[in-house]
């Protein structure tokens, strides 16, 4: 599978992700209600999530270089280039991530939190089991060359899969909790009107 095929709708969605959270952060400030800065922050992390997903997958011109770098770098004993090291290393601060939003996560209903925590889990999931199947694969006397390539797939179709239930969750609370509409109503019935007159 060409990672750019799943990397590009992710990047997509993650912006929409970003665009939504940043939304609905100036209504709940025009509400005054908590947690605005969280919303403030997870718009920020999308936006960065999306550039890194976009880029280090599909642009050549920005990933070969880098790689070359980390290699050199690994090589030389200044860096560790193992996934599993730094997976290991990511999780307490992940984790702390995690407790700072739990105060947000229990101010959301329950129909916007049980899909986020949906999404978080898919996403974890996807990425340790695809890194434990990477790990297995490439450990062995003899690195068994196909269950090695579908760890990146794995990965990529969980991320896309987070995406979707985080879009879906936030499409909700914007809908039933602040009473919002994506476009004015009338609005499809008013394209429908002038389509009619002014056929293409």
């Amino acid at each position: 599978m060409n990672p750019a095929l799943v990397a590009w709708p992710t990047a997509i969605g993650l912006l929409a992700i970003s665009a939504l959270l940043a939304a609905i952060a100036r209504v709940e400030r025009q509400a005054g209600r908590p947690f605005v800065r969280h919303w403030i922050g997870l718009s920020w992390l999308g936006v960065a999530l999306a550039l890194a997903t976009a880029v280090m997958t599909t642009d050549a011109g920005v990933r070969e270089p880098l790689t070359a770098s980390v290699d050199s770098l690994a090589d030389a004993g200044v860096f560790i280039e193992d996934p599993l090291y730094w997976t290991v290393l990511g999780t307490p601060p992940a984790l702390a991530l995690v407790l700072l939003y739990l105060p947000w996560l229990s101010y959301l209903p329950a129909g916007t939190r049980r899909p986020l925590v949906a999404a978080a889990v898919c996403a974890l999931g996807g990425l340790y089991l695809s890194l434990s199947i990477d790990v297995f694969a490439t450990s062995r006397p003899t690195p068994i060359g196909t269950l090695a390539a579908i760890a990146t797939p794995i990965h990529g179709s969980a991320a896309a899969l987070a995406v979707a239930l985080v879009l879906h969750a936030l499409l909700r609370y914007w809908r039933d909790t602040l009473g919002r509409r994506l476009w004015p109503r009338g609005t499809t019935a008013t394209a429908l009107h002038v389509t009619q007159r002014h056929p293409f």
